[in-house]
């Protein structure tokens, strides 16, 4: 979001040519709307992390779906996504187990199949690349308690992925439409 920001309104474009977004939250997360505003008992403690995490505000669907009408993006500057879906909760980092759960049984393009913190529909912009079997910490290749367990790619295999998502980007030539989904 950062970078389609410093396209759209700091001069980005002279930059870049391409920008390839892997598990971005485009159209907000569940689990920043949950920590916005509460669940029931959790009301409570969630409200002191509401100080702490504020710019976990940003990550709403709320505020995301205003984010996208105020960054247009730049005709000269080709969109392209990647979206985590390991398919399973079991598959999924048991660290990411509660959040997959809660993200899968939301409705609309927030929810549905998901990397442990943000939808498919979620991070689908531009032109949509195939969606990888790795859950959110995977792909950022974070340490994590339940790597064995849920069967982490080695971080040579991750590092892989990205770079032939980066040779498959930018061996396509034309130029973005914008905001495309599909």
């Amino acid at each position: 979001l950062d970078a389609r920001y410093a396209i759209s309104k700091l001069g980005g474009e002279g930059l870049v040519s391409t920008l390839l977004t892997v598990g971005t939250p485009h159209l907000g997360s569940p689990i920043a709307d949950l920590l916005r505003h509460g669940l029931g008992w959790l009301n409570r403690p969630m409200g002191a992390l509401k100080h702490v995490f504020s710019g976990g505000y940003d990550l709403t669907t709320e505020a995301c779906k205003a984010f996208s009408a105020d960054v247009p993006d730049h005709p000269d500057v080709r969109y392209f996504s990647v979206a985590g879906n390991r398919g399973s909760m079991w598959r999924t980092s048991p660290e990411l187990w509660l959040s997959y759960r809660y993200i899968s049984e939301q409705r609309g393009p927030a929810g549905g199949g998901n990397d442990g913190l943000v939808s498919v529909g979620s991070a689908a912009w531009g032109i949509r690349l195939p969606d990888i079997d790795m859950d959110h910490a995977m792909q950022i290749n974070f340490p994590h308690l339940g790597g064995r367990f849920a069967r982490a790619p080695p971080s040579s295999r991750i590092l892989d992925t990205w770079c032939s998502f980066a040779d498959t980007v930018t061996q396509k030539g034309e130029p973005g439409p914008g905001h495309t989904q599909g």
